[in-house]
């Protein structure tokens, strides 16, 4: 039983991955004329002081955190979630953000609350971008409620993460996913800055979304598939 979920999962993370495409090459651009969200993943190093671009080649370290910028040109609701790609499980403990945005409003998820000491493995951070009355949100949102108070390692925590992946593929399921690829950085994807104002938005994918179908974002630890 629980083989069968983890190759469930497998096959569900691997065909998302697939059909969003949106790693380092063959992306496009969100059509800006219609809403879309957009995000950019960093790594801040406390350490250091430096707030650099993820990028599937970055090590954690003791002082290390996962920070994922994101606005939207639009009024919108997003779902910011990362997993272990071996078993879907979540990665390293990191619960699920749940966003109310605003035209522009700039919002942040992880920061201290995912740190990225441990030992190294692949992940996947998924973003979903909701459009207002949205009934795959209002489930998730519920769910991402519950999932705070739920204790490290449980077999609820475990359940109910069993669950988000359901509601997920849900919202995504018999869609074509192809309009949803993201533009992707190529030039100086490593840059680093120091001080409290990282450029995010020079490096961030975006993706439409609308009433039928959330626009939605993968980045991954990993090498592509």
């Amino acid at each position: 039983m629980v083989e069968s979920f983890i190759m469930d999962v497998r096959a569900f993370l691997v065909a998302l991955a697939i059909a969003l495409a949106v790693r380092f090459a063959g992306a496009q651009a969100a059509d800006q004329r219609k809403p879309y969200g957009r995000a950019c993943v960093t790594v801040v190093d406390a350490a250091a002081k430096t707030e650099t671009v993820f990028t599937p080649e970055m090590k954690p370290g003791n002082e290390r955190s996962v920070v994922v910028h994101l606005d939207a040109n639009s009024s919108c609701e997003a779902l910011v979630a990362a997993f272990i790609e071996r078993d879907g499980s979540l990665a390293f403990g990191w619960r699920p953000v749940f966003l109310a945005l605003s035209q522009w409003d700039e919002k942040t998820a992880g920061g201290d609350r995912w740190p990225w000491k441990q030992t190294e493995e692949p992940f996947e951070i998924v973003v979903l971008f909701f459009a207002p009355g949205s009934a795959d949100a209002a489930q998730i949102k519920k769910l991402f409620t519950a999932m705070q108070e739920s204790p490290n390692n449980s077999r609820l925590l475990e359940i109910q993460t069993n669950k988000l992946h359901e509601l997920i593929g849900h919202a995504m399921a018999d869609k074509d996913l192809s309009r949803f690829r993201a533009k992707a950085e190529t030039a100086d994807v490593a840059g680093v800055t120091r001080g409290d104002s990282f450029p995010w938005r020079r490096f961030a994918r975006d993706a439409n979304f609308m009433p039928e179908l959330p626009g939605a974002l993968i980045f991954s630890s990993g090498p592509a598939k």
